[in-house]
C-alpha cells in the first residue's frame, strides 16, 4: 500500500520511505520524546503524531502513549481529567493545548513580534526560525500564505541593518 507521499506499508507494520530500493525501512518500535512543557506544544504533537503514524497507533494507543510521555506540569494535566477521558487521544490533546497553547496567548505573542530585533552574534536562520515559531503562534488559524508574509516581513524588519534590509526587499521584487 502506497501513500500520498510515496511510502510503502508493508503488511509487517514497516514503512518503506519512498519508491526506491536504496530507502531505509522504520520499524514500528520508535519511542516519542517525552513532554514537560518547556518546549513548544505544538511541535512536542506535531513529533508525537509523526512516530505514531510510524507504529501505526489507534486513538486509544496514541492516549496511552501520550500519557506516559508526559512530565512535570505536562503529567499533573492527567489528574485533571476522569479516568475515561485519559484514554481519550482527542480529549488529552484539548487538555494539553488549553494549558501549554492557550489561544487567548496570540496577542502576547504578536506583541512579541513587533519587538523583536536580531540579537548580536544572531545568525540569520536562528532569527529566522524564531520568527516563523512566533508567527504561528501568533496567527495559529491564519492561511500559510499568510503566515509567511507576515513572517518575512517582521523578519526584514527586525535586522537592524538598512543595507541588508534593502537587499533583501530588492531581491524579493524579483522573485
Amino acid at each position: 500500500m502506497t501513500n500520498d507521499y510515496g511510502d510503502n506499508y508493508r503488511g509487517d507494520n514497516t514503512v518503506m520511505r519512498g519508491n526506491n530500493s536504496r530507502n531505509k525501512s522504520y520499524s514500528s518500535n520508535k519511542k516519542p520524546a517525552t513532554f514537560d512543557g518547556t518546549s513548544s506544544w505544538q511541535d512536542y504533537l506535531v513529533h508525537f503524531e509523526m512516530v505514531a503514524e510510524i507504529n501505526g497507533w489507534d486513538n486509544i494507543s496514541k492516549a496511552l502513549e501520550l500519557a506516559t510521555c508526559l512530565r512535570g506540569s505536562a503529567q499533573a494535566i492527567l489528574s485533571d481529567l476522569r479516568p475515561d477521558l485519559r484514554r481519550s487521544f482527542t480529549h488529552l490533546v484539548t487538555a494539553l493545548a488549553s494549558r501549554f497553547q492557550p489561544s487567548n496567548q496570540a496577542e502576547l505573542y504578536r506583541a512579541q513580534m513587533k519587538s523583536t530585533t536580531r540579537e548580536k552574534n544572531q545568525s540569520l536562520p536562528e532569527l529566522a526560525q524564531d520568527i516563523k515559531k512566533l508567527t504561528r503562534l501568533a496567527y495559529p488559524t491564519a492561511p500559510m500564505e499568510v503566515r509567511e508574509q507576515l513572517a518575512r516581513d517582521c523578519f526584514i524588519d527586525s535586522l537592524n541593518d538598512a543595507d541588508l534590509e534593502w537587499a533583501i526587499f530588492q531581491e524579493s521584487l524579483f522573485q
